[in-house]
């Protein structure tokens, strides 16, 4: 290619980026999102991936002279038309980059797309960074790109991180807070920074809530199923679900245990808890606030006043 055929090339390509911006347009050019960094790129594809758009298949754009080791830039076909990440992926070290890519891959096979390769030359990745993807790049991409390679997206499994849970860290642009407990909606950005310390706050504020409600010594030296049976399952347990059959109180008691057995206990005593499973942790620990914000406390005569927000009616004492 001469150096004017490049150089016409590149004005058109960015002069198309101009017109269309990241938006697509109904000519079948792809929206773009994303940016250079790896939080952008993954936080577009969860917000993308969490709608009504189903992904259909996807290519990885890989730099032809650094193939594996390099900058990455994803072609997703999806529902609502194509759309491509376009930078923050990178692969052949450990880095935030190349976890980010792992992320991309994860969240796509675990949608039922396996992305295929597509190894193109610089200047086709630089558009693809740059908004400005032509017609005859994307059917490149489309057809696998300059070299043909065999494997699809399965030579990736080794890189660092690919079998990591991390990808909720790049959730806090899209985290739902208005869907959280009251109490947590002020923590939840914390929980990006130390989700060890704020799991760990959130459930012995549970544990606190529930102590406040039970005769004082009922809850010393008692272990963990015995404590959350004392509370709400046994015939004079001091907190009731009025509308729970039987069965259910059982399994929400069960529920409890089960959680602080997971996540609390291990996370007081050990200093090397994965954050694995950190995001579903905290998730689990909001449903279980709201369990016990339904709880009303038990009256002399067999019946349950209203707690609000998790506290009893003032005018409700309990002696010893």
């Amino acid at each position: 290619m001469s150096i004017r055929s490049y150089v016409t090339r590149q004005f058109r390509a960015y002069a198309w980026a101009v017109l269309v911006g990241e938006r697509g347009n109904d000519t079948g050019q792809p929206r773009y999102i994303g940016g250079p960094t790896c939080d952008e790129a993954i936080g577009d594809l969860l917000v993308l991936l969490g709608t009504c758009s189903r992904p259909l298949k996807a290519w990885i754009i890989s730099d032809l002279d650094t193939f594996g080791h390099g900058d990455h830039a994803l072609l997703i076909e999806t529902t609502d038309g194509a759309v491509v990440v376009r930078g923050g992926l990178t692969s052949g070290y450990n880095g935030q980059g190349a976890r980010a890519l792992a992320s991309s891959i994860k969240l796509l096979v675990d949608r039922d797309c396996y992305p295929e390769d597509a190894v193109v030359r610089r200047d086709v990745l630089l558009r693809a960074r740059h908004c400005a993807l032509l017609d005859e790049d994307i059917e490149l991409i489309r057809n696998g790109g300059d070299v043909r390679r065999r494997q699809h997206f399965t030579h990736y499994l080794d890189a660092p991180y690919f079998r990591e849970r991390r990808t909720w860290e790049y959730g806090r642009p899209v985290l739902p807070l208005s869907l959280l407990h009251p109490s947590l909606r002020s923590t939840a950005q914390e929980f990006f920074v130390k989700p060890d310390q704020v799991l760990r706050d959130v459930a012995r504020d549970i544990e606190h809530r529930v102590k406040t409600q039970l005769p004082k010594g009922r809850s010393r030296g008692q272990r963990e199923g015995a404590f959350w049976n004392n509370a709400f399952s046994e015939d004079n347990a001091p907190l009731v679900w009025p509308d729970l059959e039987k069965g259910e109180v059982i399994a929400r008691v069960k529920l409890f245990e089960g959680a602080f057995g997971t996540i609390r206990n291990p996370r007081a005593h050990r200093p090397d808890v994965p954050d694995d499973h950190a995001f579903e942790e905290l998730l689990l620990l909001n449903m279980l606030l709201s369990f016990v914000d339904e709880a009303e406390p038990r009256q002399m005569d067999g019946t349950s006043e209203t707690m609000e927000n998790g506290v009893p009616p003032a005018s409700e004492e309990r002696t010893s």
